[in-house]
């Protein structure tokens, strides 16, 4: 089958809904459907994209994966096709683990074939994936207000606890998990009376926190570390928050509503558009 390359737009100036001076944009690549998450390869080579193409809870066997050089190329639009509503992921050890509303999947990122699917029995609308230093796969369940956790062998409840506020994205960091709160309670149109927190909770006794800076910022989708700074995105509203290793929070871009789960690699920041069908990529300062 032949593979489409798709045009990549790049730019050097700013473009809208980036604060003037911050990120400089480095590429714009279009065409996807609803993307939600991007993840980079270790080596850097690589990005994977995941897009829903349809309601996030729909199982409509639309979702896909889509494969990219770390320049914007499109390798191949539908890597891995057949999916539902494909969102966060994380890569260790030659594996791809995406979630996939109810399942979590392992993926050979060699062939894109679906090596293993989990179905938790209380999972009800698994998000996010992020791997910590020691391998294990953390999964958050924005509905079910719990985090999971792949050891290799099995997908099982970690935490459990209404102080998650929903769950969005995780960020394992050192010796931690960040979670990016969407807030609570939410209503039908995915508002909330309380704005989300950025968390944190210890892997050793699970003990949770607020990180300092990062509190009741919005109804947030993803966390990314660039050098010693968090960044966090506000799905709803399209802000972009910087949180200093000093606990101080600004916004650090006004991005436009839809921007799901951030990325980050190196200091690059990957930013999926879901309502635009598109991937930007712009360069942080550390």
């Amino acid at each position: 089958m032949m593979k489409k390359t798709l045009p990549v737009l790049t730019l050097a100036l700013a473009i809208p809904g980036l604060a003037q001076g911050d990120p400089e944009v480095m590429w714009v690549q279009s065409g996807f459907d609803q993307p939600e998450s991007v993840v980079s390869d270790a080596d850097g080579a690589h990005l994977y994209v995941s897009s829903i193409h349809g309601q996030p809870g729909e199982k409509n066997a639309q979702g896909y994966i889509s494969k990219l050089s770390n320049d914007g190329q499109v390798i191949d639009k539908h890597w891995v096709n057949g999916l539902n509503a494909p969102k966060g992921m994380g890569i260790q050890g030659g594996q791809l683990f995406v979630t996939d509303i109810d399942r979590f999947l392992v993926i050979d990122l060699v062939s894109g074939e679906v090596l293993e699917q989990f179905f938790p029995p209380q999972a009800q609308f698994l998000n996010d994936v992020s791997v910590s230093d020691d391998g294990d796969v953390y999964v958050s369940d924005m509905m079910g207000n719990a985090i999971y956790r792949y050891d290799g062998e099995a997908l099982t409840l970690w935490l459990e606890d209404e102080r998650l506020m929903h769950p969005n994205g995780v960020l394992a960091d050192e010796d931690s998990l960040l979670v990016a709160g969407w807030g609570a309670p939410i209503a039908a149109d995915f508002s909330t009376e309380e704005a989300g927190s950025l968390l944190r909770i210890g892997f050793q006794d699970k003990a949770l926190t607020r990180v300092a800076g990062g509190e009741r910022l919005g109804n947030l989708d993803g966390v990314a570390r660039i050098g010693d700074q968090l960044l966090a995105n506000d799905w709803m509203n399209g802000r972009l928050f910087r949180i200093t290793a000093d606990g101080q929070g600004t916004v650090a871009a006004e991005l436009a509503p839809g921007v799901a789960d951030i990325g980050a690699a190196g200091d690059v920041l990957y930013l999926p558009y879901m309502f635009d069908g598109e991937v930007r990529a712009v360069r942080m300062l550390k």
